[in-house]
């Protein structure tokens, strides 16, 4: 063999280019060298810049598709996957990889407001305890209209107290005992053990579960291709992904309604000089979440590379994250026919031996010690991690108890309300 002319792409964990566009490492970049080194030929290099290509209406191909059709090029080594439209036009070598697609989001967000200390009680118990004391009310009301008692006194000759007033006392575990000692009735004082029976309860259950959500809180992980989905369905979410006709055909003429539906908010991300795009990475859509779609080898190279303060990935073990499956092959052209079916003979050999595994965890390391770098030298985060796991603080803040300050500054400003109206009432009596 004399002269090949290869395209080659920086697509990690694939094919990993210096700045001077040489392989410097990936899985296939480490195909190439024992290629070459077993094969003995001199490359031309061919940089396809991501354009992988697509196919027009009038049956015409673009960028590297477009190359090998037209014998510009011989073979392409960048993470290609094989695909029935283009098997249908180029030749592939045996699939040396099989990917699963997957997402990244930017880190979930934690649920903390309002609606944290509404939490610990479903709906129906919140309206139960309206419904409680409306029913103290009631009974107030008739105990005073069954023992003719006046608005100041009661039978006993003691200061009126009201039942409403006790009742939620008791709830807040306040002192209440002597007033509830004010009522002579036996039908009211077992009304007093059985609620503080059940306030007891409720407020050890309400403090137990507040305190666990504030220490450990609620995270809105987007974990599922469902859950991704339903978000695209409400129009909460944009899913983002790179130009090519493999993702974009996989979206839109699938009849899986759940990708289906992920094809109506996909939008085309433009940048692909780093690991992942900038409008996914910045958020330009601020007030959607964003999704990203990539196979489960290149984001979890992304993840260690950026770490979990940036991106999340959802568990890949139960497989109920990943859209589909894609072989990756190495595309060849007319003229490489004479070569083919000793690089196809040479890659079957190699793929059994496992070697190739062994290079995408020498990617995966790379990747870590490029977030090491970052993160000593640039002082960008704190630890590394593997994909799909979470790695956030449990310390609390002044962010998880900000909605309890503001409930107390209404509680003193209706308190004020009162003060300056009992003022008013007692300047006029006097």
């Amino acid at each position: 063999m004399s002269i090949i002319r290869i395209g080659i792409n920086h697509a990690p964990p694939y094919v990993r280019l210096d700045s001077n566009g040489q392989i410097v490492g990936g899985i296939e970049g480490r195909l190439f060298q024992m290629f070459q080194k077993h094969f003995n030929f001199t490359a031309i290099w061919i940089n396809i810049e991501n354009n992988y290509g697509r196919r027009w209406p009038n049956g015409s191909w673009s960028g590297m598709i477009d190359e090998i059709l037209s014998d510009r090029m011989d073979i392409c080594f960048a993470g290609t996957a094989l695909t029935y439209d283009r098997n249908k036009f180029i030749n592939y070598l045996y699939p040396h990889w099989i990917e699963r697609y997957t997402y990244a989001t930017l880190p979930p967000i934690r649920m903390n407001n309002f609606d944290t200390l509404r939490r610990p009680f479903e709906t129906l118990v919140w309206l139960s305890l309206l419904a409680v004391f409306v029913a103290f009310f009631l009974i107030d009301w008739i105990y005073n209209r069954l023992f003719k008692i006046d608005n100041h006194k009661r039978v006993s000759g003691k200061k009126n107290i009201n039942l409403i007033f006790i009742s939620i006392r008791s709830l807040l575990q306040q002192s209440s005992e002597t007033q509830w000692n004010q009522f002579d009735n036996i039908s009211i004082k077992f009304l007093n053990i059985i609620w503080t029976l059940s306030a007891t309860i409720l407020v050890d259950y309400y403090e137990t579960y507040l305190f666990s959500m504030m220490f450990m809180p609620v995270i809105d992980t987007i974990d599922t291709i469902e859950k991704l989905s339903n978000y695209c369905g409400t129009d909460k979410a944009i899913v983002m992904g790179y130009n090519n006709t493999f993702i974009s055909n996989a979206l839109s003429k699938s009849t899986d309604p759940i990708l289906h539906t992920l094809s109506k908010c996909f939008e085309i991300a433009d940048d692909k000089t780093g690991i992942l795009p900038w409008q996914f990475l910045q958020n330009s859509h601020s007030k959607y979440r964003c999704a990203f779609l990539n196979s489960e080898s290149r984001l979890t190279l992304a993840y260690n590379v950026l770490g979990s303060e940036k991106i999340y990935l959802p568990p890949f073990s139960e497989g109920k994250s990943n859209l589909f499956q894609k072989f990756v092959a190495l595309p060849t052209s007319r003229s490489f026919q004479p070569y083919y079916h000793q690089f196809n003979r040479f890659i079957k050999n190699f793929h059994s031996t496992g070697l190739l595994l062994s290079w995408f965890q020498r990617e995966i390391m790379w990747a870590k010690s490029q977030y090491w770098y970052y993160t000593i030298y640039n002082n960008n985060g704190r630890g590394g991690g593997g994909g799909g796991q979470d790695s956030y603080q449990s310390t609390l803040t002044i962010d998880e108890v900000e909605h309890i300050f503001y409930i107390y500054l209404i509680g003193i400003i209706i308190s004020m309300i009162f003060f300056l109206k009992e003022l008013n009432q007692r300047s006029i009596r006097i």
